[in-house]
């Protein structure tokens, strides 16, 4: 909780506490014009009295009361939006248990995949051709390669984490690593989709 939030917390009770206190005095007003009303009732007057009464007298009692409620629904209001903006921000990032289950079966990928986006996410390609083609992961499953060549592959990602680590280790395979071939990161290019298995 940072200060901004404790100095609103202090002025919300004080300013609580004064209209319970002008609530409280509004019931305490109103019990003594009962009383009266009653006693007057009582000697036959009272028809006279409740005709004095004007309406905005009325009001003007009641604004505490108006001004609690208005202040108990923007609290809701406040604490509503606080539990969304929590929970709006859940990592999208898969766990363990998630990205080694069981029933995580990869659909498997063969023959050429040259000239187009290939999504790595869920896939086994085996014994592929990659010519000038784009690998697009996006780390929401795992993949796997088994005997895939190609020239000019690219790689990138929508997460920026990935596409981050994607760029360092490019960087690492490129100044001075044992790459056979330049590995290229980019932003992810509008190619053909890889066709459903």
């Amino acid at each position: 909780m940072d200060a901004l939030e404790k100095i609103g917390g202090v002025i919300g009770f004080v300013v609580y506490a004064y209209l319970m206190y002008r609530q409280n005095v509004l019931i305490e007003r109103q019990n003594e014009i009962f009383e009266e009303q009653n006693r007057l009732m009582r000697k036959g007057k009272g028809a006279t009295v409740m005709q004095s009464l004007s309406r905005t007298s009325r009001v003007a009692n009641y604004w505490p009361l108006v001004t609690m409620a208005g202040m108990t629904i923007l609290t809701l209001v406040a604490v509503g939006y606080d539990i969304h903006d929590r929970h709006s921000h859940i990592s999208t990032i898969p766990t363990a248990a998630e990205w080694n289950g069981e029933n995580k079966i990869l659909i498997e990928q063969t023959g050429d995949l040259s000239h187009r986006t290939v999504p790595l996410d869920g896939y086994r390609l085996v014994n592929c051709s990659i010519d000038d083609s784009f690998l697009l992961f996006e780390g929401r499953l795992p993949s796997e390669m088994i005997n895939c060549t190609g020239n000019n592959i690219r790689i990138g990602s929508h997460n920026p984490a990935i596409g981050n680590v994607m760029k360092m280790m490019a960087n690492l395979c490129n100044n001075g690593g044992k790459a056979q071939a330049p590995i290229i990161v980019e932003t992810v290019p509008e190619l053909p989709p890889l066709p459903s298995p």
